[in-house]
């Protein structure tokens, strides 16, 4: 079987002003507020989670579950991405090559 991407519904945004951030959220755009756990303000709107943290660096993250982290990751890396960060064997932060960044982690049913 062929390794298969599935886009998730959690997009992470990096800010550098989280409580205005929220409020905009909250306020403008009709999210809802969900609680905070270490420092990132998870918010929903309708099935997707958003996820607000604070950093200057002010990037976006989107999230893939995979069939097969293995042939996943060699994959990307085979298309000039490279992995920013490593949460377990099957699971890691990526960037491509046009600079976004996104998770990916392996997951049986994907």
């Amino acid at each position: 079987m062929a390794v298969e991407f599935r886009l998730t519904p959690h997009i992470a945004v990096q800010v550098k002003n989280c409580d205005k951030a929220v409020g905009f959220y909250r306020d403008v755009l009709g999210f809802e507020e969900k609680g905070i756990l270490h420092g990132e303000h998870h918010m929903m709107k309708g099935h997707t989670n958003f996820y607000i943290e604070p950093n200057d660096g002010q990037l976006t993250f989107f999230e893939f579950a995979t069939n097969n982290f293995e042939e996943a990751k060699q994959l990307l890396l085979s298309h000039h991405c490279e992995i920013t960060d490593t949460f377990s064997p099957t699971s890691a932060m990526f960037k491509d090559a046009f600079g976004l960044r996104f998770h990916v982690y392996e997951e049986r049913d994907a």
